[in-house]
């Protein structure tokens, strides 16, 4: 009966062993690894938002769903948003929504923006540095559209536009916003 008792009990601790080696390795083993074993299980899976972390566990790319819309940020090693793709929320009460994709720099700045507007109405393109416009164009639904440039004040030293029925303006402007020079 001893005897008995004690192969049962190493039978329960190898099998234990097995169990939970078995578990540990599951557990710790990638995504893909975990996709290998379900290949013949569910082919889809539902959440509302999704982080992936990198070795270190670090929040790395965020997938998430607001009431404003769908948003992908990627993330620096310093936890940081560096690149932003997404359906915004109107600025203020009664202004546009927007679809926009950011690269943002070290210090939170964004530095490139491209922005649909919702309705599909306008777009537009910016080059920022340090948070100041350089370099916009912009175009709307009527086929009109405009080229600035600003200088490091954000102040509008260039501008081109295109009316969406008729020619195109050009004009320089000085440092107070005063048109130098312009055509027609």
């Amino acid at each position: 009966m001893k005897r008995a008792k004690s192969v049962a009990l190493t039978m329960g601790v190898l099998l234990g062993g097995l169990m939970g080696g078995a578990a540990f390795t599951w557990l710790s083993a990638g995504s893909e690894a975990r996709a290998q074993m379900a290949a013949g299980g569910a082919q889809s899976m539902v959440v509302s938002n999704l982080t992936v972390v990198d070795d270190e566990g670090r929040p790395r790319i965020k997938l998430l769903v607001t009431d404003e819309g769908p948003r992908v940020s990627l993330v620096d090693e310093s936890g940081q948003v560096r690149a932003f793709i997404g359906r915004t929320g109107p600025a203020a009460p009664g202004k546009p929504i927007w679809w926009a994709m950011n690269l943002i720099d070290a210090k939170s700045n964004p530095r490139t923006v491209c922005a649909l507007r919702d309705d599909g109405g306008a777009s537009s393109m910016q080059v920022r540095d340090s948070g100041a416009i350089r370099f916009m164009a912009a175009f709307n639904d009527q086929g009109g559209g405009a080229l600035e440039l600003h200088d490091p004040q954000n102040r509008k030293r260039f501008v081109i536009g295109m009316p969406p029925h008729a020619g195109y303006s050009m004009g320089f402007m000085d440092e107070n916003g005063e048109k130098v020079w312009s055509a027609p």
